[in-house]
């Protein structure tokens, strides 16, 4: 029986977690136990896994340099198999290792032959050597998240444990009131390598057409808006150690005007009053701006007056992967145009989207009438962020299990609508780019679901063919399927 070793001789820390994982993984996959060793401690025989964090902090200016990762399974030679993984960083070896569980251990089973049959498929692979690879990954995209309304979490520690597992960096936020345990959740999410962003409304509402926009011109209303969004930030966001802010206004309307008033016009002048109120108290503070294109197509140009040290993150660009429906893609090509235009809008470091096609918070019910009734509530208090139980994630799962369903399939058929978009805007970009997947009680505490996985796959690597990426996905030990 060959035995399995892992190597890693540093302590606690993202890679201290990512030698956990690996051990715990192939402990359940193949029945044995596999031991987390220093160096001088390992036999040396059978598969050893050398995990290690490279001395040399040297990068290139490729904007995702430091999640770089090289992965080296050399020749078997006789009783020992030297798999060595090492990253740039605690990050990058953490991705590494996630990356050997999905995509290299399965294809153990067929390295010896492609003479099986599907009953003992896995029942020697323990004891077969691994094929022989060298490659060296790094991700297209520098800031990968998701963007959730907070209390749709039931679960913070499996949520961001599966978000760490789809190497997502980030996550936003949106609440109207801050959860009361909001400091232990983001320090949580910081141990997996993930960054909290905090998002809370600048004037959005479920009506936006309904926002005073007379408002945004009255320098009175502008700066006493402003001074309650400064207390906010101090008060209810600046100890919790959230890294950053999102915002929106009342952009989110197919609507071009209120009241006869530009949107765009009204509300770079709003942003730009409130953002220069937080400048000068937290210089360094960052400001996310979440923009819906749907009301400022057309009026693009306006945003070019806005402090450069704000990101801008456009939502409702148009077709998959912008819509909330991943079966549109017929106005794709007029989708690539905008986004291009938004890219050179932005400038270096400031675009960032959102990618939709995935379930999304209870909005409204719709009648027997034919009538369409709100069931969408605010959650004006603190509140507990993630201490449901696992009965209620089933139940949620049990609810949006058809959801997922036709998301999986559509994800599928159309993913390389979502490569190509992809492809474009990290060589647009030059990688540096924010791009956030938006799912509401989806119930990924449960799992890995297959729009997620292929999704942070594309952002990892849009260069594949859409084929490629959908086979390694669907053979992921990590994979959820419903």
């Amino acid at each position: 029986m060959t035995p399995w070793q892992i190597i890693y001789n540093r302590k606690g820390g993202l890679g201290a977690k990512a030698a956990a994982l690996l051990s715990r993984t192939l402990q359940e996959r193949f029945g044995r136990k596999v031991p987390i060793l220093q160096e001088d401690e390992a036999l040396m025989a059978g598969v050893v896994i050398k995990l290690c964090v490279s001395d040399t902090k040297e990068c290139d200016t490729d904007a995702c340099c430091m999640e770089e990762y090289s992965l080296d399974v050399g020749e078997a030679d006789g009783e020992r198999q030297i798999v060595s993984i090492t990253g740039k960083s605690d990050a990058a070896l953490y991705y590494g290792v996630v990356d050997f569980i999905s995509f290299t251990l399965p294809t153990l089973p067929f390295s010896a032959s492609k003479d099986f049959n599907i009953q003992n498929l896995f029942t020697d692979a323990p004891d077969r050597p691994l094929p022989k690879v060298s490659l060296t990954r790094r991700p297209a995209i520098r800031h990968r998240g998701l963007w959730t309304w907070a209390h749709c979490i039931l679960d913070y520690r499996k949520f961001f444990t599966n978000m760490s597992l789809l190497k997502l960096n980030e996550v936003t936020l949106w609440v109207d009131e801050m959860p009361t345990n909001a400091a232990e959740v983001i320090a949580f999410a910081h141990a997996l390598g993930i960054r909290v962003f905090i998002g809370f409304s600048w004037g959005w509402g479920l009506r936006c057409t309904e926002f005073c926009i007379a408002d945004c011109f009255d320098d009175g209303k502008v700066s006493a808006f402003a001074e309650g969004v400064a207390d906010f930030y101090r008060e209810k966001i600046l100890s919790v150690g959230a890294d950053g802010i999102y915002f929106q206004s009342f952009t989110e309307t197919y609507e071009h005007e209120i009241a006869g008033v530009s949107i765009a016009d009204a509300v770079v002048r709003w942003v730009f009053c409130i953002a220069a109120r937080l400048y000068r108290e937290f210089p360094s503070l960052e400001i996310r701006f979440g923009l819906h294109a749907t009301s400022v197509a057309d009026s693009l140009g306006c945003f070019a007056s806005l402090d450069p040290r704000m990101k801008i993150i456009f939502e409702d660009c148009g077709a998959f992967p912008y819509a909330y429906d991943p079966t549109r893609i017929e106005d794709a090509e007029a989708t690539r145009d905008f986004a291009a235009r938004a890219i050179r809008l932005c400038g270096e470091g400031r675009y960032g989207c959102i990618y939709k096609g995935m379930p999304t918070l209870y909005w409204c019910r719709l009648l027997p009438s034919g009538e369409r009734e709100s069931v969408f509530h605010h959650i004006r208090e603190p509140f507990l962020l993630g201490e449901a139980g696992d009965a209620k994630v089933d139940a949620l799962l049990s609810e949006r299990r058809e959801a997922w369903k036709y998301c999986q399939a559509e994800w599928i058929k159309n993913a390389d609508y979502a490569r190509r978009e992809t492809a474009a805007i990290a060589k647009e970009t030059e990688g540096d780019a924010v791009i956030q997947l938006l799912c509401e009680y989806g119930a990924l505490e449960k799992g890995l679901f297959l729009p997620m996985l292929l999704a942070s796959e594309i952002l990892w690597n849009p260069a594949e063919e859409k084929d490629e990426i959908i086979e390694r996905v669907m053979k992921s030990p990590l994979l959820y399927l419903v």
